[in-house]
């Protein structure tokens, strides 16, 4: 993954934090269940993040005539692909 986009998703994160801080503690009342599924949808985004991430690296690598290694990252990712 580039710096960019860790740092793009990072800044948006924050961002969202920082809109969730400054509501009043009426407004943000969420149950376990909510933050729970929150919680999952954030992971499944960043899996699928990581998968067309290095789907694009990849194909990137064998347009070039390169063919590395997997990384233990890529691993993961195509064993829960």
């Amino acid at each position: 993954m580039q710096p960019i986009t860790i740092a793009g998703v990072v800044l948006c994160l924050g961002v969202f934090f920082l809109r969730y801080k400054n509501q009043p503690a009426s407004a943000r009342r969420s149950t376990g269940k909510q933050k729970l599924k929150m919680g999952k949808l954030l992971l499944s985004g960043l899996l699928a993040l990581m998968a067309v991430g290095f789907a694009l690296q990849r194909l990137s690598h064998s347009i070039d005539g390169d063919n590395p290694e997997p990384s233990v990252m890529e691993r993961i990712v195509q064993f829960l692909k």
